[in-house]
């Protein structure tokens, strides 16, 4: 059963209200291969990088097998991202 309280609710909530990169960060320039935009490149490089707080200081009520599992889910790079056949 899953809770509207939960932890992964929150996540969810808070991916919604901000870019994916204030949570996981952004890649840097030498990852952006797999992005094809020029455009798209030029404009996640001239964002400001910052190293944000882990999952697990962030969301510290999840256990480590979900940080684990939510870190892997969050890849920035799709070809490294978890799948269901994982």
């Amino acid at each position: 059963m899953c809770s509207f309280s939960s932890p992964i609710w929150m996540i969810i909530h808070i991916i919604n209200k901000k870019p994916i990169w204030q949570l996981i960060g952004l890649p840097n320039d030498s990852e952006l291969g797999f992005i094809k935009s020029e455009d798209t490149r030029r404009y996640l490089m001239q964002l400001p990088r910052e190293t944000p707080p882990p999952i697990a200081e962030k969301f510290p009520a999840l256990s480590p097998e979900a940080v684990d599992l939510i870190e892997k889910m969050l890849t920035f790079d799709p070809n490294k991202r978890i799948t269901g056949l994982h």
